[in-house]
């Protein structure tokens, strides 16, 4: 099963999400496993209820090894650690 990840952004002033309810959606259809750290979409006015039918929680971004992470803006390569 591929697990995908959709991490809040930490770069200052970034208010877009990697993926919107509509495309978790669609992910979710295809058969993968969706997590969205809480607090995602927020800069995007996109609430974690709007996630929550298709997703599952995920309160810390390295938390765990997912299969894909998807973001917005790059990020460090401790941020990465949990995809090597």
């Amino acid at each position: 099963t591929m697990r995908i990840g959709i991490p809040k952004e930490i770069h200052a002033g970034e208010l877009r999400v990697a993926a919107t309810p509509e495309t978790v959606k669609k992910f979710a259809g295809l058969g993968a496993d969706v997590a969205v750290q809480s607090g995602a979409g927020a800069g995007a006015g996109v609430s974690d209820a709007e996630y929550a039918a298709h997703t599952e929680p995920r309160a810390e971004p390295n938390g765990e090894l997912l299969c894909l992470d998807v973001f917005v803006s790059e990020h460090v390569a401790h941020q990465l650690s949990s995809v090597d």
